[in-house]
């Protein structure tokens, strides 16, 4: 028995000095950026008004599309075009059904190429389309983790929205080249900023400190007004 437990004290002991390696990678990386691009501030000043302002979500990535700027000291760069991209096959979970949504089939483009990653450590708790209490229906996909758990880009884009959001809590949304935005939720850390430029598994943010209940991390994917189901484009065993 003690030897176990002096096994599972230095895992714990690995797993902490990894978490402050990436967490001291990541805001030196933050901070060169900031240092680099110029006004980040009126990016910030920008996302906090628009997020004040906005009482949807739809609301939001509406006002983040009609007001994008370019990030500050760089050139706007051109948008590829949407290239032809077929889903991973549905899993259906026993027993339950898809509601209705208005989901688009129009598959992701160029910056999708390979999928998109699991964000996260963790079994799926909702999936797109389940029934909620109330009866709303499940816009994402949400997966339950561990206390702590590191969540990394699931593809990568441009930060545009990086702080809390009414009742969702802290929320980061990525843009894709191709004008997707992936919509992540339920984090206790963000450690990237807006117009910050991430890479597909970079460590993005921080789950809260709890088992009870267990953190869940929330998956979106959205063109326009248009919902996509995320699961579609998850990589084969991410």
């Amino acid at each position: 028995i003690r030897t176990e437990q002096a096994r599972l004290d230095a895992a714990e002991a690995t797993i902490a000095l990894k978490k402050e390696e990436i967490e001291r990678l990541a805001a030196a990386k933050r901070s060169q950026y900031e240092g680099l691009a110029g006004d980040v501030s009126a990016l910030k000043a920008r996302a906090e008004k628009l997020g004040r302002e906005a009482d949807t979500l739809r609301d939001l990535l509406a006002a983040l599309e009609s007001a994008a700027p370019a990030a500050p000291g760089m050139k706007p760069k051109q948008r590829p075009q949407l290239a032809a991209l077929k889903p991973a096959p549905k899993s259906s979970a026993p027993g339950s059904k898809a509601a209705p949504i208005k989901s688009s089939s129009k598959p992701l483009g160029k910056a999708a190429l390979g999928g998109l990653l699991q964000p996260v450590a963790g079994d799926v708790l909702n999936r797109f389309g389940d029934k909620l209490s109330g009866g709303s229906t499940a816009e994402w996909v949400s997966f339950e983790t561990r206390a702590e758990a590191q969540v990394i880009a699931p593809i990568g884009g441009t930060v545009e929205y990086a702080r809390p959001f009414r009742s969702y809590g802290s929320m980061l949304i990525l843009r894709t080249s191709d004008g997707y935005h992936v919509i992540l939720t339920g984090m206790s850390r963000i450690y990237v900023s807006e117009g910050q430029s991430v890479t597909a598994g970079e460590p993005v943010g921080l789950m809260p400190d709890r088992t009870d209940p267990p953190p869940e991390l929330t998956l979106e994917l959205r063109l326009g007004d248009r919902v996509l189901n995320p699961a579609e484009w998850l990589a084969r065993g991410g």
